[in-house]
């Protein structure tokens, strides 16, 4: 069974949530911004709802926060509904951006459809260099490092393509089609 992890302070969305998805074969947990840290670390969990208003916590940090270090599936579900906040969601890693009121049928879709197009395929090898992409950790030599999601985006197409040159258009062109906003600069500072 898959695990979500609903970050959400309304109590009512929360148990709205958690019923949906609980008879949908889901196993939740729940935390209202607080203690979602100690939540991902005791628990696998396969994919986040993340409200943004949070009384104690920024939603957008929490969504950098956790795609700096790993690679979780994250919906974002909000009554925030300008643009711009739909493209500050997405180019911090979410996943997907659901404004309320939303229509459970179509939740449960895209969570599915998340759920189905994420990779078993998380570690990805290349000589002695080793990506773990679920964790954004890369090890050589014996000493593990973290990255961010964009560098591990970078590195594991890198290592999808060991003998071949990869130019600048294309690394930007692939992060750009995994809604990772990047221009020419902020690759720049990746790759360094």
């Amino acid at each position: 069974m898959k695990k979500i992890l609903i970050i959400e302070d309304n109590i009512s969305m929360r148990d709205e949530l958690v019923k949906l998805l609980e008879n949908n074969g889901y196993i939740c947990y729940v935390s209202n911004g607080n203690d979602y840290e100690d939540i991902l670390l005791n628990n696998d969990v396969n994919l986040i709802l993340l409200d943004i208003n949070l009384p104690n916590a920024n939603g957008f940090e929490i969504c950098n926060g956790i795609k700096s270090r790993k690679n979780i599936p994250i919906i974002i579900i909000t009554g925030r509904v300008s643009d711009i906040d739909e493209i500050t969601g997405i180019s911090l890693g979410a996943d997907d951006y659901i404004k309320k009121p939303y229509h459970s049928g179509v939740l449960l879709a895209r969570i599915k459809r998340i759920l189905e197009h994420k990779t078993d395929d998380s570690v990805k090898t290349y000589k002695d260099v080793s990506l773990n992409i679920r964790t954004n950790t890369v090890q050589y030599n014996g000493e593990e490092v973290f990255l961010t999601y964009t560098e591990t985006l970078i590195l594991a197409y890198l290592l999808d393509s060991p003998k071949a040159i990869v130019s600048r258009i294309e690394l930007i062109e692939y992060l750009w089609d995994n809604q990772n906003f990047v221009d020419d600069n902020t690759l720049s500072v990746n790759i360094s």
